[in-house]
């Protein structure tokens, strides 16, 4: 099956600009939203790492804590291409403060309807399903 993909840019205070694909999933202990950042190298994509936090506390649905300690820049990219709201929510673990965003379920069909199904029919089990 091919690969439908909707590419967005990354600006990274740490590596510059990039190309980069996003997989919609969920963490498997507490069903939340996961989003996974991938780098798009001309035809190959490699996983870069977890846009959001498993902090272990169930969220609402289509709700997930930002991991700005890995992405610094991370909240600028999810507003700026309108993938998600800040909540005013935010949990503190060490120095580290994670915003809490609300998710727009459209966007999220459109870079990843696959992956979106998954979080709806396997994951969310909570809050609003």
């Amino acid at each position: 099956m091919e690969r439908k993909e909707e590419v967005l840019e990354y600006d990274s205070s740490i590596e510059g600009k990039m190309e980069v694909v996003i997989d919609v999933s969920f963490y498997r202990q507490t069903k939340n939203l996961r989003l996974i950042m991938n780098k798009k190298d001309g035809e190959i994509i490699w996983g870069y790492g977890d846009m959001t936090a498993e902090l272990g506390y169930v969220l609402p649905k289509y709700c997930a804590y930002l991991d700005v300690e890995r992405f610094p820049d991370i909240e600028k990219f999810v507003v700026e291409n309108g993938i998600g709201v800040f909540t005013g929510l935010q949990k503190t673990i060490g120095n580290v403060i994670y915003p809490m965003y609300l998710f727009n379920e459209m966007i999220l069909a459109k870079i990843s309807e696959d992956g979106l199904a998954e979080y709806e029919n396997k994951g969310c089990d909570h809050f609003g399903k």
